[in-house]
């Protein structure tokens, strides 16, 4: 469609890397004001829900190499663990599912259950409520600029992971940063032992 044909011509991964950790709408908005798209951000968004619902369907998801055994160990630790994404909530959820850790997390926050997403800090302060955490408490891990700008704000310590898969974020806001789950460096600012 003509939407498509115009994305096409312009999108890459460079541009869309200033959107990484933003919420949908968000996202939408801006492409559709820059690209002068016709459809509503609605229909955008359900088209993108759509798109990525199928494609999760029909992918086997792993966690990233570490993920399980340092979240055993932060269960070990009796750290309460929440996920704070700006994805919408069906799709955090299934990958959630398909990876195998939905249970390992009671608290799951997504960009629908608040009214500003990140960089704002409010997806973090509902996850820490939720989990009736004080901020000062919590860590967030994150792989992006925005999220990483969102849990400072939230004023939480905040891990910077360089997820290749994120492109070139901008971490540098992060207490600090690790390219590996198996890091001792995150383990030790977690206080935990593997």
């Amino acid at each position: 469609n003509v939407a498509d044909a115009k994305l096409a011509s312009v999108f890459n991964f460079a541009y869309y890397e200033h959107f990484i950790g933003l919420s949908s709408d968000l996202m939408w908005k801006e492409i559709r004001k820059k690209f002068n798209l016709t459809p509503s951000v609605d229909g955008l968004i359900a088209d993108e829900k759509e798109r990525k619902a199928i494609a999760l369907k029909n992918a086997a998801l792993k966690p990233i190499p570490g993920v399980r055994d340092f979240i055993l160990a932060l269960k070990k630790a009796g750290i309460k663990l929440a996920v704070a994404s700006s994805g919408r909530g069906d799709i955090v959820r299934l990958i959630l599912e398909k990876s195998g850790l939905k249970d390992f997390f009671p608290v799951v926050v997504t960009g629908e259950d608040v009214k500003n997403g990140k960089p704002a800090p409010d997806i973090f302060l509902k996850a820490a409520s939720l989990s009736a955490v004080s901020p000062q408490e919590a860590i967030v891990i994150e792989d992006s600029r925005n999220g990483t700008l969102g849990g400072k704000a939230a004023q939480m310590r905040v891990v910077g992971y360089v997820n290749p898969k994120s492109g070139t974020q901008d971490l540098s806001k992060a207490d600090i940063r690790v390219s590996s789950f198996m890091d001792p460096l995150l383990y030790e600012f977690c206080n935990i032992r593997k």
